[in-house]
């Protein structure tokens, strides 16, 4: 019996209205400069610290703080201030510079050239899918490791790796299912770009990439929130909490971190 025929994913992705979405938080390019954003309903002043000097942060409504930093700082550590005392990283971070409760980096996500740039995606009906931890995968545990590693997937007959979860968690190694930091791929395992290089190469041999995610709670360490829980789940991870950046304790409102992953 002949089979119906398969839209290619990439071509289901292409086909739906196409909206420009900026992220409500995280450092935005901007004529000028770099935006900065936090969502911190419970404090009355921040501050942006960047290489050793200190901006303070507008204050904007629904409980925002907002600066636009010259220049395009592009390697740089940089914290908030909070006006309470703490000093905390960036809940929207793109990289770390050391674990959880380090500073954040300063990146630029427009500076990598795709090689692939005509990849369409494959037929679903095709999907031969590979669940891959990059820390076993390789001895070195890296996504530049796992890219030499592609062409013995593709020989056997795979056509899609999902990877384990990447987002920043506490320490060097895990399952990755403890991240705090979700837009953050763990310092262990390589930069931003060279994350952008692993899917860029798998593109180039025909594999699709799907990416574990968790988005229903956050690890028991470097969560940048208040101590009031109002909802604890298994093992001590926090699912609903609010002071700074991530969810307010009014489960009715929703929080920039929910607003992002309903545009996904």
């Amino acid at each position: 019996m002949k089979q119906p025929e398969s839209t290619p994913l990439g071509e289901v992705i292409k086909s739906a209205e196409k909206k420009t979405v900026h992220p409500a938080w995280g450092p935005r390019l901007v004529e000028g400069g770099i935006q900065f954003r936090l969502w911190a309903p419970a404090e009355d002043s921040v501050n942006q610290r960047l290489a050793n000097q200190s901006h303070r942060m507008n204050q904007a409504k629904d409980g925002w703080f907002e600066v636009i930093v010259a220049g395009r700082p592009f390697g740089q550590e940089y914290v908030f201030a909070l006006g309470s005392g703490p000093v905390v990283a960036d809940p929207a971070s793109r990289c770390q510079s050391q674990d959880v409760s380090g500073p954040s980096i300063v990146i630029n996500p427009e500076s990598y050239q795709w090689k692939t740039t005509s990849w369409k995606g494959r037929a679903w009906p095709e999907t031969i899918l590979y669940e891959l931890y990059v820390g076993t995968f390789t001895s070195e545990g890296t996504f530049l490791a796992v890219i030499d590693k592609l062409d013995r997937l593709a020989a056997l007959g795979i056509t899609a790796i999902e990877i384990m979860p990447v987002a920043h968690f506490p320490g060097e190694r895990g399952w990755g299912y403890d991240g705090v930091l979700q837009y953050a791929p763990h310092r262990a395992y390589g930069t931003p770009e060279e994350f952008k290089a692993l899917i860029d190469a798998a593109h180039q041999r025909g594999l699709m990439v799907f990416l574990d995610v968790v988005y229903n709670h956050f690890g028991p360490e470097g969560k940048i929130v208040s101590q009031e829980v109002v909802y604890q789940g298994i093992g001590g991870h926090q699912c609903f909490s609010g002071r700074v950046g991530l969810f307010k304790t009014n489960l009715k409102e929703r929080s920039p971190m929910t607003d992002d992953m309903m545009t996904l």
